[in-house]
């Protein structure tokens, strides 16, 4: 069966390479995700656990049209004023988080900025999702790996 190495469990399933590069991303998308069903179904299988969780899973990716963003931390100001916000996107090629900057009250976006674009594993593009914490009422840091960003909010 498949290995099992500290947590992982690696599972083989076939994919034609070259008509995987020929594929729209919507279809590559759509390719992956029926891998992946095949992989968990032959763990599940193999560990005797319930499809149930996985399906519904498959089906909000589904309902979702393939879209996975989310926000990955949130912070306000100490004065309350601001909302700072880590939004994360996965797409086949890249991962990508923008670090916006909200009025709390209104919800507008203040200000938006791409911090970070990297290949889309989270083993990689993980490592630099670090602390995001606000030094003043103005001054948000994201700190990962002792590198630090800080950023002045300014109104418009």
């Amino acid at each position: 069966m498949q290995t099992t190495t500290d947590g992982f469990t690696e599972v083989s399933v076939k994919l034609d390479v070259d008509s995987y590069f020929s594929l729209s991303d919507f279809d590559k998308k759509t390719l992956i995700l029926n891998k992946i069903d095949e992989g968990i179904v032959k763990v599940a299988n193999e560990y005797s656990w319930e499809h149930d969780v996985f399906n519904r899973i498959t089906a909000e990716i589904k309902e979702r049209n393939y879209v996975n963003e989310y926000t990955w931390a949130q912070r306000s100001s100490p004065d309350r004023k601001y909302m700072a916000e880590m939004f994360c996107t996965h797409d086949i090629d890249y991962f990508s988080a923008t670090l916006n900057i909200r009025d709390k009250k209104s919800g507008e976006l203040i200000k938006s900025k791409k911090v970070l674009q990297e290949r889309p594993h989270e083993l990689i593009f993980n490592q630099y999702l670090g602390d995001l914490k606000w030094v003043t009422d103005r001054t948000i840091t994201m700190t990962y790996q002792g590198r630090k960003t800080k950023w002045l909010i300014e109104k418009i």
